[in-house]
């Protein structure tokens, strides 16, 4: 079963890393079988180069969470540090919901696997090139998180239309 669930990320994985079009940036970390840990931070750099940015132009941020059938809420809270190229830094809460009030999970799934991407920054505007760092902490109750096995970030440029 475990080979499996391997086979199945790495086939997702590459499925992800060859995205192409508007999509900047976009990986995966996976957390450790044995749990998440609180103090355990997932780390996304994220490169703006001058050729990708353009003030006309700004990046929406999706966060990806994949769970299996051993996670026992129905949310996930996340806390999201940010620190731009600058050094400036901020700091996010943000909650997914992964199953109904029902108990069925919420996004897709193959097995006992199942992934939801969400929106975190509607409209992320670029000033400077350079690398963004953002961090990835789970913010549940509990020190040590079973049932999540990914996190993933999603930059895609967004274009505004001039009218």
């Amino acid at each position: 079963m475990r080979y499996i669930v391997i086979c199945v990320m790495g086939l997702c994985a590459a499925l992800m890393s060859s995205c192409s079009g508007n999509t900047c940036y976009s990986e995966s970390r996976e957390v450790s079988p044995e749990g998440w840990s609180m103090d355990s931070a997932l780390c996304f750099p994220v490169t703006f180069t001058p050729e990708i940015l353009d003030e006309t132009e700004d990046f929406q941020v999706n966060i990806m969470v994949r769970n299996d059938d051993r996670y026992a809420w129905q949310n996930l809270w996340l806390f999201i540090d940010r620190v731009a190229a600058d050094s400036v830094a901020v700091r996010d809460t943000m909650e997914i919901f992964l199953s109904d009030n029902s108990g069925r999970w919420i996004g897709s799934g193959v097995g006992s696997l199942h992934t939801l991407s969400e929106v975190y920054i509607d409209t992320l505007h670029v000033d400077k090139p350079g690398e963004y760092v953002f961090g990835v902490k789970h913010g549940m109750r509990v020190e040590n998180l079973d049932g999540i096995c990914n996190i993933g970030l999603t930059v895609e440029k967004i274009s505004h239309q001039k009218q």
